[in-house]
């Protein structure tokens, strides 16, 4: 679920879409993972830190973003230093703590409808648009303020049609006329 956060502005990290936005987010925490080096998350945190900077946000409202999880965090630290050590600890807590960070200012500096299309045009790509259209709005808390406009979220066209009760979340509508039915079949569990 996104709740907007969005603080309008004219500054370079409220200027990129959204979708890009999102895939470079997942390749910082994705290299936060793989590239475990002090130096490298030093660096990541003074990025975070200037881009909040540049954004002209105040890091307050880092701060902010982090103090829910900090008893999280404490607890993980805690499990660190029982099966590792203290160092250890600390650099998975910082690690974490900066994609959290980082994640809010995703939230911050991109509307939470423009967030949502970036994830329905990525998922459109991998798997289908009827999956996009059922998957976004799962995204959003309130359907009737969805960039799409309220719709029938529990069957998609299926629930018009009559067709079957409930929620088909990942079941397109096509999947028995689809030229590659093993493909649509792997995300369609009761067809």
């Amino acid at each position: 679920m996104l709740i907007s956060l969005y603080k309008p502005g004219t500054s370079l990290c409220t200027a990129p879409p959204a979708g890009l936005k999102i895939v470079l987010l997942f390749i910082f925490c994705t290299l936060l993972f793989l590239l475990q080096s002090w130096w490298f998350l030093a660096g990541a945190i003074v990025v975070v830190l200037a881009a909040y900077l540049l954004a002209n946000l105040s890091l307050a409202l880092a701060w902010q973003a982090v103090r829910p999880a900090l008893w999280v965090l404490a607890l993980i630290f805690l499990v660190q230093v029982w099966l590792n050590d203290w160092q250890f600890g600390l650099y998975v807590v910082l690690r974490f703590a900066i994609m959290i960070v980082a994640a809010t200012l995703l939230t911050l500096t991109s509307k939470t409808s423009e967030m949502i299309e970036g994830i329905e045009r990525s998922v459109t790509k991998v798997f289908c648009a009827d999956v996009a259209e059922k998957v976004g709005p799962s995204l959003f808390p309130f359907p009737a303020l969805h960039p799409h406009g309220a719709r029938n979220l529990s069957g998609g066209a299926r629930g018009a049609k009559g067709a079957r009760a409930g929620p088909q979340l990942a079941c397109p509508d096509h999947a028995h006329h689809d030229p590659h039915p093993q493909v649509s079949r792997r995300y369609c569990a009761g067809d």
